[in-house]
This record gives structure tokens, C-alpha cells and sequence, in this order.
């Protein structure tokens, strides 16, 4: 028994070491833009390199590697979602009845509550905890995400204004960048390697890798720096239940789902997918409630509370994978 109370500290002190560096790349972009050294226009340069640019051909070269098997990524896409959109429903629930918020304003708080920063952090984090094994599952979880989560947030939202609808906001969702790598990555799988074993030429594998490496540690320095432009609300209440629901509700209900709707999945993949569904809040949902003039504030101090909790709730939970992920 000693040994076993021993073993769990220093997993946990491991997991640590291993996360701080890149929080730590974090800290520093937060403290460029507390500072002034780089500026919000800078950000917003840095953020369209990492979306439009560098993570696409990171995910392209991922997805070719994908699995023959689409039943797996089936059922394990299905089990994350019958999580993530109940939970949304209920948050647009709890934002309008226990805390009174608007049409708008709870739509955001909804999206803060399932939607984690997956594309600028999850990645990087799964590269360095999962290694290259643990990229596709998350993947596959950012894609659900951009593709139902996004999109029923942009229509909500566009219905609280009464402006475009459906059909707009599929368009903007399925010409995402991140859609159109990850899309590029299975059809090259499928049909040029699966079907005429014909791998990119070398030069254009190399510029690929060379973009895709940029991905992370730019990415990681996105998040500090806007992280760093967002500003504090004192209204614990919400902010509190949106961490609470974001951090750790969603990765014990999403493990729970992979165990009784898909029990064949393999632990790499529940490893991932505990990982990915523990992501605080994304910045996107920032970005939503900048466009549609709608819960601002609060949406900035959630990313940033939730950000700062995840240094630990994420290593917990870093800690309950490491088993799974070591499992061949």
C-alpha cells in the first residue's frame, strides 16, 4: 500500500512536468500582450496563420494515416456526441432559467460549456502527452465539434438576431480550413494512397511537416496572448458553473458514454478523447460573442478562468490516462 500512495504522487508530478512547458509558452504570449509587445492587430495576424495555414496541413498529414475503419470513428464520434449535445441543451437550460440570461447571451454561455480549445491547445497537448497516436482521436472530436457544435451556435445565434440561417452557416462551417485538412487528409488516404498507393512526392510532405510544425508553439502563444487582451467578470456565479461543466463534467460524462456506447474503443482513444473533452473554454466562443455584440465580457473571463483551472484539472486527468495510453 505505501508504494501504491507513492506511485500516484510522482505520476501526477510527471504529468506536470510535462504540461508546464507549454503552459508555460502560454504565460509568455500573455505576458506579450499584457505588455504591449505584441498587439491586438498582431494577434489577430498570428491567429489566421495558425487557423488558415499551419493547422490544416498538420491535420492533412494526420488523416491520411487515418484508420480504414469508419465504424470506429463511428461510434466513437456518437459516444463524444451524445455527451456534448445534451450538455449543450442543458446549459442553454440552466443560462435561461437560473441565471436569466438572453436569447444571445445564453447561446454563448451553451457554447462555453462543451466547446474547448481543442485547435489551439488540445492538439499541442495530445502531440506531447498521446504523442502522434493521440492526434486523429482528437481530430476526429475537433471536427464533430466545428461541424455540429459551431455550426448550431452560429444558428442560434443568427436566429437571435433574425439575420441568415441554416444553410449560411453549414456553408461557413464545412469551408472551415481545419474541414477542408482534415477532408483533404482522408480523401489523399483513401484514393491516392489506399487506392493507387501513392504517397505525396517528398518535397510537398516537407512543406506540409514544415508548416505543421509552426502549429503548436504558435498556437500555444495565441491562447496566452488572447488570453491576455480578455478581461475579468466578477459574476462567479456563472463563470464558476461554466468551469465547473467545462473541465470536468464533460471529460467523466464523455468517458462514461465511450464505456457503454462504444466499448470496443481503444484505450489511445479514450485516452484522447478524456483529454480533448477536458480543454477549458474556447477562444472562438470569444469570437462569436464579439460578432453578435452579445455576452462579451464574461465569455473573455470564463476562457481566462478556465484556462487557468485546466493547469490542474488537466493534469488529473493527464494522470487517470497515462495507464490507458501506455497500453499497446
Amino acid at each position: 500500500m505505501p508504494a501504491a500512495r507513492v506511485r500516484k504522487p510522482r505520476i501526477m508530478t510527471t504529468a506536470l512536468f510535462n504540461i508546464l512547458p507549454f503552459f508555460g509558452v502560454v504565460l509568455i504570449g500573455w505576458i506579450a500582450a499584457t505588455r504591449g509587445v505584441l498587439t491586438a492587430q498582431g494577434l489577430a495576424g498570428l491567429n489566421g496563420f495558425v487557423f488558415n495555414v499551419s493547422l490544416p496541413p498538420l491535420l492533412f498529414l494526420v488523416m491520411q494515416k487515418a484508420p480504414a475503419s469508419a465504424g470506429e470513428a463511428l461510434w466513437y464520434s456518437l459516444a463524444y456526441g451524445a455527451v456534448t449535445l445534451p450538455l449543450y441543451f442543458f446549459a442553454l437550460y440552466l443560462g435561461r432559467s437560473l441565471f436569466k440570461l438572453g436569447s444571445g447571451d445564453r447561446v454563448v454561455y451553451a457554447h462555453l460549456a462543451v466547446n474547448g480549445n481543442t485547435g489551439f491547445l488540445g492538439i499541442p497537448l495530445a502531440l506531447a502527452v498521446l504523442g502522434e497516436e493521440g492526434v486523429l482521436p482528437t481530430v476526429l472530436i475537433l471536427t464533430f465539434d466545428i461541424i455540429f457544435v459551431m455550426s448550431l451556435t452560429t444558428i442560434l445565434l443568427e436566429q437571435s438576431r433574425e439575420s441568415e440561417g441554416i444553410g449560411q452557416a453549414l456553408k461557413r462551417a464545412f469551408l472551415n480550413p481545419i474541414i477542408l485538412g482534415v477532408a483533404g487528409g482522408l480523401l489523399w488516404g483513401v484514393i491516392g494512397i489506399g487506392m493507387f498507393d501513392t504517397p505525396l512526392p517528398e518535397p510537398i510532405t516537407r512543406t506540409l511537416e514544415i508548416l505543421g510544425s509552426a502549429a503548436a508553439p504558435a498556437a500555444l502563444f495565441a491562447v496566452g496572448a488572447t488570453l491576455g487582451f480578455n478581461r475579468l467578470d466578477r459574476r462567479i456565479g456563472e463563470i464558476g458553473s461554466l468551469s465547473l461543466i467545462k473541465l470536468i463534467i464533460h471529460p467523466v460524462f464523455v468517458g462514461l458514454a465511450l464505456a457503454y456506447i462504444a466499448p470496443q474503443t481503444p484505450d489511445m482513444w479514450i485516452a484522447a478523447a478524456l483529454l480533448t473533452a477536458a480543454m477549458p473554454s474556447s477562444n472562438n466562443a470569444v469570437l462569436f460573442a464579439s460578432v453578435y455584440n452579445t455576452y462579451e465580457v464574461r465569455a473573455s473571463a470564463t476562457v481566462l478562468v478556465s484556462t487557468a483551472i485546466s493547469l490542474i484539472t488537466y493534469t488529473y486527468f493527464t494522470t487517470l490516462v497515462t495507464p490507458l495510453a501506455a497500453t499497446p
